[in-house]
């Protein structure tokens, strides 16, 4: 018995094709035209078109609708749409004196939970019995109030209120001119014709100041450049003329000075310059 290797081997096998040497050949006649290929060719493939007027998507037209608009007109028309659906769908009966507000539709999500849906259906009606409850109370179409329809009435000041409010205002206004007339007091009547040779001498002490030499003032402080100063002053012969009679700090103009003493002067500057610096030096060695 003669058995296929294959066949075992594979399982069955597919059909098997038909090699291109075995194809059929049809007859055609030479007067044959096919008519349904004439029919399918495109000749009016660059025809010009038969109306002017270009087709335009739907999108195209959405974006034409809303361009030039800003957000708040859209806005608003987005509301009127949904007021005129809203006014469609009014239900009334004998005797309301408003239309019953539409009932929330509640849908469950599909990946929400049965717990969670069930909590955000107790938390809407929550809401709507509270507003329904401030409508009753007040007697407020809340809807429309939140729309901007009703007008919202202001208290009339009493007038008791009125006066303390002029009495605050008169206050205020009697300490801003206060505060410009301060300095009307401190005036200086000045004559005509009156001379002044020197700056008044205050005798007030600044406050919290001792009435002591020690106080720190300009051209008073103890400066160590003083005492070397005085110490110099000491040593050297006195000088001649008034400045014998001057005091330690007090100074003279240089062109009042002769040569003689603006050399010296020039000496005692360079000495006072190195003796800062000397002093400098030791400060920067000992940190």
């Amino acid at each position: 018995m003669h058995v296929n290797i294959a066949t075992c081997k594979m399982g069955k096998l597919g059909k098997l094709q038909r090699s291109k040497k075995n194809k059929k050949l049809k007859i055609v006649e030479a007067d044959y035209s096919n008519e349904s290929r004439k029919k399918n060719s495109r000749k009016d493939a660059n025809l010009a078109p038969t109306s002017d007027d270009q087709f335009i998507p739907n999108k195209v037209k959405e974006i034409m609708k809303y361009k030039g608009k800003t957000p708040k007109q859209l806005q608003r028309e987005h509301i009127t749409e949904n007021n005129r659906k809203a006014k469609k769908q009014v239900y009334m009966e004998r005797g309301m004196t408003r239309p019953m507000a539409e009932a929330p539709k509640f849908l469950q999500g599909k990946r929400e939970k049965k717990k969670d849906f069930m909590k955000r259906v107790e938390v809407e009606t929550r809401k709507i019995l509270h507003r329904h409850q401030l409508s009753q109370k007040f007697k407020v179409d809340m809807d429309a109030l939140e729309a901007g329809e009703i007008k919202r009435h202001k208290k009339k000041m009493k007038e008791k209120q009125k006066e303390r409010l002029l009495q605050k205002k008169q206050k205020k206004s009697g300490k801003k001119i206060r505060n410009v007339d301060e300095f009307k007091d401190y005036e200086d009547k000045v004559k005509f014709g009156e001379v002044v040779y020197e700056p008044p001498s205050l005798t007030a002490l600044p406050r919290k100041a001792i009435k002591e030499e020690t106080v720190p003032r300009p051209g008073r402080k103890s400066l160590l450049l003083k005492e070397i100063m005085a110490d110099n002053a000491a040593l050297t012969p006195a000088s001649v003329g008034s400045s014998s009679k001057r005091e330690i700090g007090q100074s003279v103009k240089r062109k009042n000075l002769s040569m003689a003493q603006q050399s010296r002067m020039d000496k005692e500057r360079e000495n006072a310059i190195l003796l800062y610096r000397q002093q400098k030096q030791r400060k920067l060695n000992a940190s």
